[in-house]
């Protein structure tokens, strides 16, 4: 409101205030800079006596100037309360939110940051409300980082297993976050998943479907099991399931499968939403989802011709591990989709070069199970197989042999390596190993004394059979053991008389005095 020049302003506050409007005419007093009694001059010559050197047009008050001694002192009081609760807040940054920074233009992040955040996370006892609350977040962006250095996620697992009291702090979707972050970046610690999967079955109302997805993939892919959060999943899931998206269909099922738990009402509904959003099916969620229903022998017709389909139409998305997986379970579960496997083998001699040994192994066992032939595909397998036999594994080994023997795909060269790589891994042969090999060299009449020594011995330490004089059976057609009976693989090396007890059906062939009686069908790759 407008004073009028020469009227005490003490007097128009007291009327202003008494119409209720808001005081505006002695900022001084409010500010403390003035008493109320003070004479506030509101002249109109801003060129008075307390004013020669103001260039403004604005009228001023003469008791800032009278008061300022007492200002200052009253400010010098005050300037280090300030200096002590503003200035640290302004300049002082932890090293932890330095690398935060430094990972939003450096991938990977550079090295002296790395190493001053994994010292601030190792000497530090005491982590604050805003480091605490940065990790799930750090802990991200670190296991989406190019950076193979994983010190910084150790450090932070370490810090959190210490703070884990703490970790009640944290919702749904931090809890989420950090748990996919650290299975990501492989970080094994059962302590403090333990904990992180408590905090997550305490508040999994809370849960949307991508955390479900990504919690239940997290505590899959490190490879610990914490039943009653994976009970509480499957329940929120199915209470939100309209909510999942490809990704958390596929992720869901691969983790419930991965760890071998069950669920029937789960994996229906799972079936039921995947078939809903097929069409928007990425090549990964259908191999994760198409692998994870056939590990658990779940049988639903409607969905594996619904992703058989899907993967025609995205088979240019493909990558050697999808394709490896969709064969294998279709074939796991004795689906038989020509058009499907013909393009999977398509796909595959594209981009062969990617392969693992396991794919190779996986791969070749799938068509060999449908009995589905490819002789170019074959001859690519062969070559890649001995490109990395090194990584086979005795199940690979036993797989690969087993498919080239069934086919009748003949190849010296592979099986003198693959004979080599079993001797080299022989310890870690199982009986499905030893039988499945077995087999497989007799079928295609491969001449390996060594390598039979090496497998009968290795029977008797499993305890699958005993020394004696070779009481071999003579070679007949395929037989079925009677109801309820295990039929026996049975090989004579030398005066060594091997027994093996397994399921399937029975061939029986003769190899260089090795008579061998061998599984038809070949083990499940896993």
């Amino acid at each position: 409101m407008k004073v009028a020049s020469g009227a005490d302003p003490r007097a128009a506050d007291v009327a202003a205030s008494s119409a209720g409007e808001t005081q505006l005419s002695t900022p001084w007093v409010w500010l403390g800079l003035a008493n109320a009694g003070d004479d506030v001059s509101t002249g109109d010559d801003h060129r008075s006596s307390n004013h020669l050197r103001c260039p403004c047009r604005s009228r001023h008050s003469d008791a800032g100037q009278r008061r300022c001694p007492r200002i200052m002192a009253s400010f010098a009081l005050l300037l280090p309360v300030l200096l002590i609760g503003i200035v640290p807040a302004v300049t002082s940054t932890s090293a932890l939110h330095v690398l935060d920074d430094n990972l939003r233009y450096r991938d990977p992040p550079n090295k002296q940051t790395v190493d001053s955040a994994v010292a601030y996370l190792q000497e530090g006892q005491f982590l604050d409300r805003n480091d605490f609350y940065l990790l799930p977040h750090l802990a991200n962006k670190l296991s989406r980082s190019g950076s193979t250095d994983k010190r910084v996620l150790n450090a932070i697992a370490v810090a959190l297993q210490r703070h884990r009291k703490r970790i009640t702090g944290y919702n749904a979707k931090a809890t989420a976050m950090l748990l996919q972050s650290l299975a990501r970046g492989r970080i094994d610690s059962p302590v403090l998943f333990s904990a992180l999967g408590n905090h997550a079955l305490a508040c999994i109302a809370q849960f949307n479907a991508q955390g479900i997805a990504s919690t239940a993939w997290a505590f899959a892919t490190v490879s610990i099991e914490h039943r009653a959060l994976f009970t509480a999943i499957a329940g929120r899931a199915l209470a939100i399931m309209t909510e999942f998206k490809p990704q958390d269909v596929g992720n869901t099922a691969w983790a419930f499968a991965t760890l071998s738990i069950e669920n029937r009402e789960l994996l229906h509904a799972l079936a039921g939403r995947a078939l809903t959003i097929m069409t928007e099916f990425s090549a990964q969620n259908v191999a994760n989802t198409a692998w994870a229903f056939a590990t658990l022998s779940f049988e639903d017709r409607a969905l594996f011709d619904a992703l058989g389909d899907r993967a025609l139409a995205t088979m240019t998305e493909f990558n050697s591990q999808g394709v490896a997986n969709t064969a294998w379970a279709f074939a796991k579960s004795s689906i038989e989709d020509r058009e499907l496997f013909d393009a999977l083998a398509g796909r595959a001699l594209m981009i062969m070069g990617q392969f693992s040994a396991q794919g190779v192994a996986n791969t070749a066992w799938a068509f060999a199970k449908l009995s589905f032939e490819h002789s170019e595909l074959f001859d690519a397998l062969a070559g890649r197989a001995l490109a990395v036999m090194i990584g086979f594994s005795a199940q690979n080994i036993a797989n690969t042999a087993w498919a080239f023997a069934t086919l009748s795909f003949e190849n010296r060269a592979l099986f003198n390596a693959l004979g080599d790589r079993a001797l080299a891994t022989m310890t870690h042969f199982n009986a499905q190993s030893v039988t499945n090999t077995a087999w497989a060299f007799a079928t295609l009449s491969i001449e390996s004394r060594a390598l039979f020594d090496a497998l009968a011995d290795h029977a008797v330490r499993l305890g699958l059979g005993s020394r004696g004089p070779a009481q071999v059976d003579q070679p007949a057609e395929r037989q079925h053991p009677p109801a309820g009976q295990h039929r026996a693989i049975r090989f004579s090396s030398g005066t060594l008389s091997v027994t093996v007890t397994m399921d399937e059906c029975l061939y029986t062939t003769s190899l260089y005095g090795h008579d061998v009686i061998a599984m038809s069908d070949g083990c499940d790759a896993g």
